[in-house]
């Protein structure tokens, strides 16, 4: 049996999303470049963009979950396409400034032409078929559905106990373009005929949590099993990504601390005069190994004596009216530059919590401990998807984007969170934020093969 006319399925768009990343600016200066220059110079303008944009590897990045950082790259293409297309210009002596301008001008709209390719092809409908209970299938469908993602359909479910001409018909008459196998199931012998039969059609198959990851964007951790963290702790991933973590925290830190050293000293005045003293909130962290730190913000909260720890609130009453202020633009976390300096905290990484939290945290939530793998950061994936946490669920959603961040993490990936970033300055939306489901993220369930 053989599929005809197949639908676009996750992987491949996903794949052809990162080549468009990779090819919109390189066809946008070689397009513009061609219509002033040689073959030669079009193909060095190509070659070049395309080399640089395909050093990024974006498509192993979740860019659908990252509007900020997307639109960012899109306008970063047609500005990257432009600028390579006006070199060569420049270098002539008969270059003009009009010339030039629709250069730039021509240049962007190829990128954007590009661009909108990809949104297009974004849209495209993947049908699934899941093999499993039909509670899974209805939660699964559920969660996607509550996390705005947009392109599956859920069209059917089948038992792993479906014969396996059942199965075929079923792929046929619902089109599907996505076999998802609930994790429970996947080493019965009657889901092994059904995978073999996949591999007989050529349609693609994956497990339930593999999918909920790869597209929501963080990992269901009551499904995943220890053999998941082999991957994280591979002696061949490579070493030097701290190393050069590092010496990039020192350069931005310092950086920063210098550009930024009159804006913290108006606060700190604004502080003394407004509240008294101390400027400065110390309170302990749990970092990198388990190691305890003292984290530092500006305070924001009226000086009171030291209260059993909790998590933040909204409407905490404790709050003064410039903490308020200097939270919203998250100002407040200006001091912890010196903690990244003093190598304590990274710029990108998991949010350290209070080591009386931790304690309580590690009994209730699977694998919580995992994220003391990693140095804590200013800011993280879990950070910028989740806000606060406030519940032991929104710890467990967090948890599930640190581990997400744990196995992807690339100085690439730190600089689209940190793009990310920048929205929370504008569209704060720290608390409030729901969770999904808690099957996903709080039961454990026993398991043999684990």
């Amino acid at each position: 049996m053989t599929r005809t006319n197949p639908a676009a399925t996750w992987h491949q768009r996903s794949l052809l999303s990162g080549r468009l990343h990779v090819l919109g600016p390189a066809l946008a200066g070689a397009a513009v470049t061609a219509t002033t220059h040689n073959l030669a110079e079009c193909g060095w303008v190509f070659a070049v963009i395309a080399l640089v944009c395909w050093g990024a590897r974006l498509e192993h990045y979740p860019m659908h979950l990252m509007a900020t950082a997307r639109f960012a790259l899109r306008v970063a293409c047609a500005m990257v396409g432009a600028a390579a297309a006006v070199a060569p210009t420049y270098l002539n002596s008969d270059a003009t400034p009009i010339r030039a301008a629709i250069t730039v001008a021509a240049a962007g709209a190829m990128a954007a032409c590009i661009a909108l390719v990809d949104v297009v092809f974004s849209m495209a409908e993947v049908r699934v078929a899941v093999i499993g209970d039909d509670s899974f299938a209805e939660l699964l469908a559920r969660q996607f559905a509550d996390s705005g993602v947009r392109g599956f359909v859920f069209a059917t479910s089948c038992a792993p106990t479906t014969s396996i001409d059942r199965f075929r018909t079923l792929v046929t008459s619902e089109r599907i373009d996505l076999v998802v196998i609930e994790n429970r199931v996947m080493s019965s012998p009657e889901v092994e005929r059904t995978v073999d039969a996949c591999v007989e059609i050529g349609i693609p198959l994956t497990d339930g949590a593999t999918l909920y990851e790869r597209i929501l964007g963080h990992v269901p951790i009551a499904v995943i099993r220890s053999a998941w963290f082999r991957a994280v702790l591979d002696p061949e991933r490579p070493a030097s990504h701290h190393r050069l973590q590092h010496a990039r925290d020192v350069q931005v830190a310092l950086t920063l601390a210098v550009v930024l050293a009159p804006v913290m000293a108006a606060i700190a005045l604004a502080l003394v005069a407004k509240d008294g003293r101390p400027i400065l909130f110390r309170q302990r962290r749990v970092g990198k190994g388990g190691v305890e730190f003292e984290l530092l913000k500006f305070r924001t909260m009226r000086a009171e004596p030291v209260a059993d720890a909790r998590w933040a609130a909204a409407d905490d009453p404790r709050i003064t009216p410039l903490g308020a202020w200097l939270r919203r633009l998250h100002l407040d976390e200006l001091p912890q530059l010196i903690n990244v300096l003093r190598g304590e905290m990274t710029l990108v990484g998991p949010r350290p919590e209070q080591p009386a939290i931790v304690e309580v945290l590690e009994r209730e939530i699977p694998y919580y401990s995992r994220r003391h793998l990693v140095v804590p950061g200013v800011t993280g994936w879990a950070q910028v998807r989740c806000g606060y946490a406030g519940t032991t669920l929104g710890t467990g959603w967090k948890i599930g984007h640190d581990l997400y961040y744990l196995n992807r993490r690339t100085l690439t990936f730190d600089a689209l969170i940190m793009v990310e970033t920048l929205r929370t300055l504008i569209a704060d939306r720290q608390y409030g934020r729901t969770p999904p489901n808690p099957r996903f993220l709080l039961r454990v369930e026993p398991d043999a093969h684990a």
